[in-house]
């Protein structure tokens, strides 16, 4: 019922396949007019999914099953803990598990550690932002921390180039972030590593963001001081570019 190619030698190529698909593939034998032998057994392979492209952002607001694994193009390797991976969440609000914004975020249970990898084209030489809000349900950092790294493949021992250090969290959702340079252009990994302790019970993620560098910082921490009745002193932090000069 599928396309049927004659081959004279092997490998053979195959080209024209679509991304993030299941294929079944069989052989058999043609040895003359009339002498032809019977099909093998199947061999079955999946194609990847397209690397995405930056702008990037990931809200977790469609695609997902609430309660299910985090899945699809983005995927997941357990360091240690119970083999509880990330999980889609639309309606768990206990445990301060209540998203960022829109309706969705992703959550790890308590004891586990663990990675969730996402696949991007990026061009070498350019600076990009990596960003990941997070907070977990208690308010001891030391208890839970994320890190954010990249690397060329999906896994823990690909993560070699630092985006963010380990950050401890609360349990208000905070900004991690940090800028990267890779060297060459292709494909990356942007992986997300969350710890969580056996106390108190999860960590929430949202809104992950990968983008080019600005060149131009918008001010942050805006402050109004000895302010009169005509008038008053603003404040704003430094932005990161001035913090490199």
């Amino acid at each position: 019922a599928g396309t049927k190619v004659v081959a004279s030698s092997k490998p053979h190529a195959l080209s024209g396949l679509s991304a993030e698909s299941n294929y079944d593939w069989y052989v058999r034998s043609i040895c003359g007019v009339g002498d032809t032998s019977s099909w093998s057994s199947v061999n079955t392979f999946t194609t990847p999914c397209n690397a995405y492209t930056t702008p990037y952002f990931e809200g977790f607001e469609s695609g997902y099953t609430h309660d299910a694994n985090i899945s699809g193009c983005l995927s997941q390797e357990d360091v240690s803990g119970s083999s509880y991976q990330w999980v889609a969440n639309n309606t768990n609000t206990t445990y301060n598990r209540t998203p960022r914004t829109g309706s969705w975020n992703a959550t790890l249970r308590y004891s586990n550690t663990d990675w969730i990898f996402i696949p991007i084209t990026l061009v070498g030489g350019t600076s990009y932002t990596a960003e990941v809000y997070a907070r977990q349900d208690g308010t001891t950092t030391t208890n839970s921390d994320v890190t954010v790294s990249y690397g060329t493949a999906a896994s823990s021992a690909s993560m070699t180039n630092a985006i963010s250090g380990s950050v401890g969290i609360d349990d208000n959702y905070q900004l991690i972030d940090g800028t990267f340079t890779p060297g060459a252009s292709g494909t990356y990994y942007i992986g997300i590593k969350g710890y969580m302790n056996g106390s108190p019970w999860f960590i929430s993620i949202d809104d992950i963001s990968v983008y080019e560098t600005p060149s131009c910082f918008k001010p942050t921490s805006l402050s109004s001081t000895a302010i009169l009745y005509s008038s008053c002193l603003l404040y704003t932090s430094p932005s990161p570019r001035d913090k490199r000069q």
